[in-house]
């Protein structure tokens, strides 16, 4: 007998429905909004009932929402499931670079989340080494997997919901791709260089960059 069948109907229906808006919100749940995200004994079933799926129940800022569980990201990463196309990345990783990662640095921003991010002018990703066609494309596939979105009249470019999907490891695994690219001569790039090369990667070991669409 699972975990969730021992409980009674209430509690099941509550686990049921706090899993359900998990797993189908584009943006994390408010806490406030399920019981079941509240009481830490129902929270722990939803935690199971997730699991079950290989699922993981991911604290945000703003709430609670599910997001693959790492091992199970690598297998589909290494079966080639999910993977962005190298232009997707590519455009990705510049969006998160000016979005996210200058702004953390100069204080501008605060959060350890990808999902927000200051806006940036598209002229900025698509002045890149990437052709412009490549760049077009690469940020409608972005946006339909919800990893990228546009704000304001014009239509500035900023991190999508789905990115806010990402475990832990998936976040730190991601900064050190962004480490790798902005100062790929640097200190801190060598030493993941050689923590990689030993296999050595700690509580930053992930698949690729993969989107939680695919499901």
């Amino acid at each position: 007998m699972s975990r969730i069948e021992q409980q009674n109907d209430t509690d099941q229906a509550l686990v049921r429905a706090a899993v359900t808006a998990l797993e189908d919100s584009e943006v994390p749940v408010r806490e406030h909004r399920h019981r079941a995200l509240q009481l830490p004994e129902l929270r722990d079933s939803v935690r199971h009932c997730l699991d079950e799926k290989g699922r993981v129940l991911i604290r945000t800022g703003l709430g609670y929402i599910s997001g693959y569980a790492d091992d199970v990201r690598e297998e589909l990463a290494a079966a080639g499931e999910g993977i962005l196309s190298p232009a997707e990345r590519a455009v990705l990783v510049l969006l998160l670079l000016h979005s996210v990662a200058i702004p953390r640095a100069k204080g501008r921003i605060t959060g350890s989340g990808w999902d927000h991010g200051e806006p940036v002018d598209r002229e900025q990703i698509f002045d890149s080494k990437v052709s412009d066609t490549n760049v077009q494309n690469a940020l409608c596939g972005l946006a339909a997997r919800g990893l990228v979105r546009t704000v304001g009249r014009n239509k500035q470019l900023a991190p999508g919901p789905q990115l806010a999907r990402l475990t832990p490891a998936a976040s730190a695994r991601l900064w050190e791709e962004l480490v790798l690219l902005a100062e790929p001569d640097g200190v801190l790039a060598d030493v993941i260089r050689r923590r990689r090369s030993a296999g050595t990667t700690g509580n930053c070991s992930t698949g690729g960059v993969t989107h939680d669409q695919d499901r």
